[in-house]
């Protein structure tokens, strides 16, 4: 029996950053795909009209799948991700599920200045990728989205973060990986999305992005039919 049960969309969003960190440390959990449109907004969300920010962010009740109408009320926020486990834990907020494991499974590095460097990138690549997110649902293309997120910008701040550590040849923060790494594993997932080509003007980033990607357990991951079958966000844009 799972020790875990973790809640979250067929999307890959602000969830698939939990899943990565448990998958890649052999951590027992219950991935429990939750459908999140109603059959008829899901096919508008396919269509060629699709489904944009002002609705996915003040859905009407009746667009959600029943499963979710059932799960949300349950949840302590009414969100997801919503992460069950052992003693009656129950944690809502990615980033509080995510430094939870980062302190089970020693991914917060080895002291409290590498702890500090590591929440510095977390609260930075969670901005970015919410960032991002919110530009794929909106109505614009992709040479728009990426000039007015300034993830360029971000992006070459990030890779000069990476060079100060062992040279940008290991991990963002100290010897070893950390919830940091895999928090930008994510958001390099999302850039890509974008643009395939994205990472080519970060020579540094990207090989970061290739060691994390080639990782066993994640490279099983990413290649399972389930995760290809998720979204990148709420209005199933993408893949």
């Amino acid at each position: 029996m799972a020790e875990y049960k973790l809640y979250y969309f067929y999307v890959r969003g602000k969830g698939q950053v939990i899943r990565y960190v448990l998958e890649d440390n052999d951590v027992s959990f219950e991935d429990i795909v939750v459908p999140l449109w109603s059959e008829k907004i899901k096919q508008r969300c396919l269509s060629d009209q699709g489904f944009y920010i002002e609705e996915v962010l003040n859905p009407k009740p009746d667009w959600l799948s029943k499963e979710w109408q059932e799960l949300k009320p349950k949840t302590t926020f009414g969100q997801l991700p919503y992460l069950t486990g052992p003693d009656g834990l129950e944690l809502s907020e990615c980033y509080a599920i995510l430094r939870y494991f980062g302190r089970k499974l020693n991914l917060y590095g080895n002291n409290d200045i590498e702890a500090a460097k590591i929440d510095m990138l977390l609260e930075r690549e969670h901005q970015t990728l919410v960032g991002v997110l919110i530009s794929l649902l909106t109505k614009q293309d992709d040479a728009a989205r990426i000039e007015n997120t300034k993830i360029c910008d971000t992006l070459a701040i990030f890779q000069n973060l990476l060079e100060k550590n062992n040279k940008g040849e290991g991990y963002f923060v100290g010897d070893k990986i950390s919830i940091a790494d895999y928090a930008m594993l994510d958001l390099l997932d999302a850039c890509t999305s974008l643009s395939s080509t994205m990472l080519d003007a970060y020579p540094t980033l990207k090989s970061f992005y290739n060691r994390m990607a080639s990782r066993e357990k994640i490279a099983a991951c990413k290649a399972s039919e389930k995760y290809k079958s998720f979204y990148v966000t709420g209005n199933l844009g993408r893949k």
